[in-house]
C-alpha cells in the first residue's frame, strides 16, 4: 500500500514510519540552495518550463519555510529538554515528599500514639453505638407498620 492507501502512514495518526515510495524529507541542517527543490527549480528554469521570477519566488518561499522549520525543530528540542528536566525534578520532589511522609509517620511520640489509640477506640465505640441505634430505629419502624 502507498502512503495514501490503506495501512499507509497517512492512515495512522502519529505513524512515524515512512513508506518506501515517499520522497525524502528535506534536512534542516542542509543549505537550502543544495536541496532537491532548488535543483528541480533550476532544471525547470533551464528547460524553459518556468519563468525566472517564479523560480525566485519559489526559492524565497522555500528558504523562508526551511528557516521556520529549523527554528521550530530547535524549539521542540529545547522544549523536550525542559520537559525532561521538569520530569526529573518532579520525580525527585515526589520521592522527597514520600520520604517526608514516611518520616512524619515514624515521628509520633508515645503520648501521641496512646492518644491515637484512645481516639480509635472511641471511634469504634461510636460506630458500634450508631449501628445499634440504627438497628433500634429500624426495629421501631417495623413495629409501627405491624
Amino acid at each position: 500500500p502507498g502512503a495514501a492507501g490503506p495501512g499507509g502512514a497517512r492512515d495512522r495518526p502519529g505513524a512515524m514510519t515512512r513508506d518506501a515510495d515517499a520522497p525524502a524529507q528535506p534536512r534542516v541542517d542542509e543549505d537550502p540552495e543544495s536541496s532537491e527543490a532548488f535543483k528541480v527549480l533550476d532544471a525547470l528554469l533551464a528547460a524553459g518550463g518556468i519563468e525566472r521570477s517564479k523560480v525566485y519566488k519559489a526559492k524565497a518561499a522555500y528558504c523562508e519555510l526551511h528557516d521556520a522549520l529549523g527554528s521550530q525543530l530547535a524549539r521542540v528540542v529545547k522544549l523536550e529538554a525542559n520537559a525532561t528536566a521538569l520530569h526529573r525534578t518532579l520525580e525527585g520532589g515526589v520521592a522527597e515528599l514520600e520520604a517526608a511522609r514516611a518520616a512524619a509517620r515514624n515521628r509520633l511520640t508515645q503520648e501521641e500514639e496512646d492518644e491515637l489509640d484512645r481516639l480509635r477506640r472511641e471511634c469504634d465505640v461510636a460506630v458500634a453505638e450508631a449501628e445499634l441505634a440504627g438497628e433500634r430505629e429500624q426495629s421501631a419502624s417495623m413495629d409501627v407498620y405491624e
